[in-house]
């Protein structure tokens, strides 16, 4: 049986936090262990952001990937064999596999990071897109402008500019790298394909499609996640849906609320209106056994 909790919050010290419905009264620090700000799906590991702001990997670690650094972060992305985080002086750091330079960020300060396959990008406070390791295809030349986003896949890149529209660069084969015109709230790339979130919530994805990756279904929508070989989002009444490949559960995701999803290789993770972290999917190297 699960038992929700919820810190409500806190002050001096102590937290308050529900649980099964009774208010209890405890040290922050408590508090802060088991509960979870944000969590991201690699491609076999899985990190997440403590209410405290350190971060947590679990999964496979053959790189290091799951053996982050300590510290407080804003944000944290997992990509194929490494991962990278924003810490709250808003510098990238990065930790994992280093063969194409993915893990060794450019210094200056930014607002939110991404780590694709084998490249990263982020975006830096002042809106510009800088990208690191791998370049094959362009995946690692963006574009300039200014970016409220940005999303690394296994070849490309996509961002949503200031006016909401999408740009994408790096490799097109399945047009991955040419997405729909309109102006968007988010978007998510995937190993091939990618989906976003336009201003009405509806669903718009585009590239590979086997499996119905790419094929959303209706309704509105908050956020969404394009992972290797399917997608997820969060609906408007904050359920998950989740649409592709089916094997080993990965779209198949648990009932309930949640604040969040990301999916990755071949599992997915979500972070509950409680603050618990919930993952599926494929479990090899444990990195869908979050702490």
């Amino acid at each position: 049986m699960l038992t929700r909790v919820k810190r409500l919050g806190s002050w001096r010290g102590l937290a308050w936090i529900a649980v099964a419905g009774a208010l209890l009264v405890v040290p922050d620090g408590a508090a802060a262990a088991s509960s979870f700000k944000s969590v991201s799906a690699g491609r076999d590991h899985s990190c997440a952001i403590k209410q405290g702001g350190t971060i947590v990997c679990w999964g496979r670690n053959n790189f290091r990937q799951a053996s982050p650094p300590k510290g407080e972060f804003r944000s944290v992305s997992g990509g194929a064999y490494h991962a990278c985080a924003v810490k709250r002086s808003g510098k990238a750091v990065c930790w994992g596999r280093h063969q194409f330079g993915q893990t060794k960020p450019p210094s200056g300060r930014f607002d939110s990071v991404e780590a694709g396959y084998n490249h990263t990008c982020g975006v830096k406070v002042n809106g510009k897109v800088a990208c690191w390791g791998l370049g094959r295809f362009g995946r690692a030349t963006p574009p300039p402008g200014e970016f409220e986003s940005v999303s690394g896949g296994a070849s490309h890149t996509c961002g949503v500019k200031l006016g909401g529209e999408i740009d994408c660069w790096g490799r097109n084969q399945w047009g991955q790298a040419s997405p729909p015109p309109g102006e968007f709230a988010s978007v998510s790339a995937g190993y091939f394909h990618n989906c976003a979130v336009r201003l009405s919530g509806q669903l718009e994805c585009w590239g590979e499609n086997t499996y119905g990756r790419a094929s959303p279904p209706e309704g509105g929508f908050d956020s969404v996640s394009a992972g290797g070989y399917n997608s997820c989002g969060v609906t408007l009444s904050g359920e998950l849906d989740c649409w592709g490949y089916e094997g080993e559960g990965l779209s198949t995701p648990p009932a309930g609320q949640f604040k969040s999803v990301d999916t990755g290789g071949n599992h997915a993770c979500g972070v509950r209106e409680g603050d618990e972290i919930a993952c599926w999917g494929r479990n090899n190297y444990g990195q869908s056994s979050p702490p």
